[in-house]
């Protein structure tokens, strides 16, 4: 095994294990996201945050470093992009985000749909039974005759 091979099997396993720190990171992050967005009303709006939020932070961008190229956030290297004046990385960066920031919302519109046509389902079946008893109960009870 030369050193070339092994230099990248030890960057591979430190790229796996970095990436496993991260999602978890993402994840943990995420759920404390979650609290505070289920305030926001309508639910749709919530959707869209919370699609966003999963977009910025699980949307990888391919870069590379040295002879490699790597997944890695891609808000990260965008922001490190910007920070470096690395315009190719930043741009890299940046479709990589903007395509997961557009699937997101797609995401977030379809299942804001399916969620108002949940509710206008529910809404006419409550619209039903209250007609329903309504009509019960604008009948006259039967009276007993002696």
């Amino acid at each position: 095994m030369n050193t070339q091979s092994a230099l990248s099997f030890v960057l591979g396993h430190d790229i796996v294990l970095a990436w496993l720190a991260y999602l978890l990171a993402a994840t943990v992050a995420y759920v404390l996201l979650l609290w505070p967005l289920r305030a926001v009303r309508p639910m749709w709006l919530q959707f869209i945050f919370r699609a966003l939020s999963v977009a910025i932070l699980f949307t990888p961008a391919l870069v590379q470093v040295t002879d490699m190229r790597l997944l890695v956030p891609a808000w990260f290297t965008a922001l490190y992009g910007v920070l470096q004046k690395a315009g190719e990385v930043v741009q890299t960066s940046l479709m990589a985000l903007l395509v997961g920031l557009v699937v997101a919302l797609l995401i977030a519109a379809v299942q804001s749909w399916l969620t108002h046509r949940q509710d206008v389902r529910k809404d006419q079946e409550r619209r039903q039974a209250a007609a329903a008893r309504q009509s019960r109960e604008a009948r006259p009870a039967p009276t007993a005759s002696v």
